[in-house]
């Protein structure tokens, strides 16, 4: 076990720490705020259904003081699970986020990115296969220590415990510290990279996600 930092369930007294890093961390938001400025619609879309619904399946990695350096949040089962779409349409409806400035212009491109865009689209995944999935964060001082594998090892653990045979994740393809990490971790692609509707770079190109699937009824040796 590291000196420095040790995985654990998640609590619910980790909920605001859990949201304040998606926020903090992510991509197009955050410092990004001129490319999506809405938090408690982006943490709500990546943190809500696992830390309010499912909080059984997510781990946290914190410092010997507890603070919270990096999360898994995880899900059995994808079938059973409310999705980001839902979460994002109560958001849209509720809080008109289509009609706001700062949002309007995300959400009407990602729209017209949806009907329009004639790439690749988003491969099929087989959920009797794989049917579990995940949402892992790191604080960046916490990257290339050893924390991200430890979450994963310990998800995984826990999957295998409840008999689950796979699982999937995403990572935009721009992102080739996660992928690489994935297929560190026996992570293989599935398909094509297909885009990611509405989301740009800070130089305004399209972005493209990876699907990335992991058989946990096999041996896996990084």
């Amino acid at each position: 076990m590291s000196s420095w930092f040790h995985v654990r369930p998640y609590q619910a007294r980790d909920r605001d720490a859990v949201r304040d890093l998606c926020w903090a961390t992510a991509p197009g938001a955050g410092s990004g705020a001129h490319q999506y400025p809405d938090r408690e619609s982006w943490v709500d879309i990546y943190t809500s259904y696992y830390t309010d619904e499912e909080p059984q399946s997510a781990f946290v990695a914190v410092a010997p003081d507890e603070r919270v350096l990096g999360y898994l949040l995880g899900c059995v089962d994808t079938r059973r699970a409310r999705g980001e779409f839902q979460i994002a349409l109560r958001h849209n409806v509720t809080r008109f986020l289509w009609a706001r400035p700062g949002t309007a212009g995300f959400w009407w491109r990602a729209g017209w990115d949806a009907l329009n865009f004639s790439g690749p689209s988003k491969p099929a995944i087989d959920l009797a296969r794989f049917p579990a999935h995940m949402h892992c964060n790191l604080l960046p001082e916490a990257r290339g220590r050893g924390v991200a594998v430890s979450l994963f090892e310990t998800f995984h653990a826990y999957l295998r415990a409840r008999g689950v045979p796979g699982a999937y994740g995403e990572a935009l393809t721009s992102n080739r510290a996660v992928l690489g990490l994935l297929a560190k971790l026996g992570y293989r692609p599935l398909g094509e990279a297909f885009l990611v509707p509405g989301v740009r770079s800070a130089e305004g190109a399209r972005q493209h996600g990876q699907v990335m699937l992991r058989d946990l009824t096999e041996p896996h040796q990084s």
